[in-house]
């Protein structure tokens, strides 16, 4: 069992933890991820999702947690590719627990196309998710968060199929798009690869849940998010035009159904997000100064 070293990021305030896959499961894994907020306050807030064609198994253990305002009432559900922006409610006490697979990698967890639950959520009773309920319970039971992931490696070994894989031509066209961060022309990769558009869309659509097109247009979007908020000189413009978009309008639209802002909007956000952080920081320099009064 190899060593698994949590990364913090910024959402200190619920207490979200994300862990990184063993290297057997890094194909099919993004990460595991714990939200607990033992240690904190209870909370009542929201947090933005992006359109970034994730996917996952959530396993929730206290307060209910709600997309887009409407509660979900199992307390472990697979939440589907999600491809259009949304609002995740978290209120009251939090415990949580999941995972999130990489493009493709749950799809040998189902015996339908994942393009039937894109954008939506179904129980992972609904989904027919063998020994879920083991899951649930094993890693509810678990104390530390190393034994946690141990409980959901374990269980990932016993459900992965040996007769069911994921298409290798599923997989290239994947890092085919990967490589150039989803700008190359769909149609051009696929004829580079020597597929056919209609078996390889019907694929793609049934193991990752979402067409081909609608991945590249996740990562191209992503892209522009990074460039936006490592360069505020570089105008809207050059970036959309970096990313293969000559038309604004298109690259606006596409933009802001993935973030739920404009480019503009999401610029200005970042900038003031940055400047309330310096200040802080500027405001944590000087107390550390000062001397004591």
């Amino acid at each position: 069992m190899p060593v698994h070293l949590p990364t913090p990021l910024p959402l200190s305030h619920i207490g979200f933890t994300r862990v990184e896959p063993g290297r057997e499961y890094a194909e099919l894994v993004e990460c595991y991820w714990f939200i607990n907020t033992k240690e904190h306050n209870p909370v009542n807030t929201c947090e933005h999702l992006h359109a970034d064609g994730g996917h996952g198994i959530i396993l929730n253990y206290e307060s209910s947690l709600s997309f887009e305002g409407s509660k979900i009432s199992s307390n472990s559900f697979f939440d589907g590719t999600n491809t259009i922006s949304r609002t995740l409610g978290l209120q009251g006490a939090l415990n949580a627990a999941g995972i999130r697979f990489k493009p493709a990698g749950a799809a040998i967890l189902f015996d339908f196309p994942l393009k039937e639950i894109k954008n939506e959520t179904i129980s992972l009773d609904d989904a027919n998710i063998p020994f879920h309920s083991v899951l649930y319970n094993r890693v509810k039971e678990a104390l530390t968060r190393e034994d946690k992931v141990s409980e959901i490696e374990n269980w990932l070994s016993q459900v992965y199929n040996d007769n069911k894989c994921i298409s290798k031509s599923i997989l290239e066209l994947i890092k085919a798009i990967n490589h150039t961060k989803g700008i190359q022309p769909i149609s051009l990769l696929e004829k580079h690869l020597g597929y056919s558009k209609r078996k390889i869309e019907r694929l793609f659509n049934a193991q990752t849940g979402m067409s081909a097109k609608e991945y590249a247009t996740n990562l191209r979007i992503e892209f522009a998010r990074k460039l936006i908020k490592s360069n505020n000189s570089t105008s809207l413009t050059e970036i959309a035009y970096t990313l293969g978009y000559y038309d604004q309008a298109h690259f606006i639209k596409q933009f802001k159904k993935s973030t739920g802002l404009s480019p503009g909007e999401y610029r200005i956000k970042h900038i003031n997000t940055e400047n309330r952080r310096t200040d802080e920081d500027r405001l944590m320099n000087q107390l550390a100064l000062s001397p004591p009064v």
